[in-house]
């Protein structure tokens, strides 16, 4: 075994050892441990996949491909980069116009649609910002339609119409 595939072995135990303890001690779900082998093997196969398949676009997008990076908001403003992924998981992270790290967030949500997870960073992003007393907050996700959703609404039969 690679040192790099010890690592993500590594990681990927422990984080889906530590999401187990916590359905035990929250939810009183056990799992068999055969199980809990099974769906380390799985997720970490998932993630070599994705590693590999993204060194690959890497290699790809250095022949005529444009830098994407963070950009700071304007001077007395904040900014939280949120996300959400088809692991039904989000994430937002606060930063200031210097660059300077404030607040993060993570969690899993459960069983849902990348869309929902999107607008979920959306929401608990915001409530981050309310319940820390930022103002003038830019949100800045790479879902376009979550933020045109925001924007404009959507229809009331859309899945995600309870959230927008």
């Amino acid at each position: 075994m690679s040192n790099n595939t010890w690592s993500c072995l590594f990681g990927v135990a422990v984080s889906f050892i530590w999401y187990l303890q916590n359905k035990l001690v929250f939810n009183s779900d056990s799992v068999l441990v055969t199980t809990a082998v099974s769906q380390i093997r799985a997720r970490l196969e998932g993630f070599s996949r994705v590693a590999r398949s993204n060194l690959k676009l890497r290699n790809t997008q250095t022949t005529g491909g444009c830098l994407i990076r963070w950009s700071r908001p304007e001077e007395g403003c904040i900014k939280v980069n949120v996300d959400g992924s088809w692991f039904s998981h989000k994430q937002d992270v606060f930063r200031d116009s210097k660059g300077r790290f404030l607040k993060g967030f993570s969690c899993n949500l459960g069983n849902c649609s990348i869309m929902h997870a999107e607008l979920w960073a959306v929401i608990h992003g915001l409530n981050i910002a309310t319940t820390n007393g930022y103002h003038n907050l830019v949100v800045k996700s790479d879902s376009a339609t979550a933020i045109n959703f925001i924007n404009y609404g959507c229809s009331p039969a859309h899945p995600c119409a309870p959230l927008v």
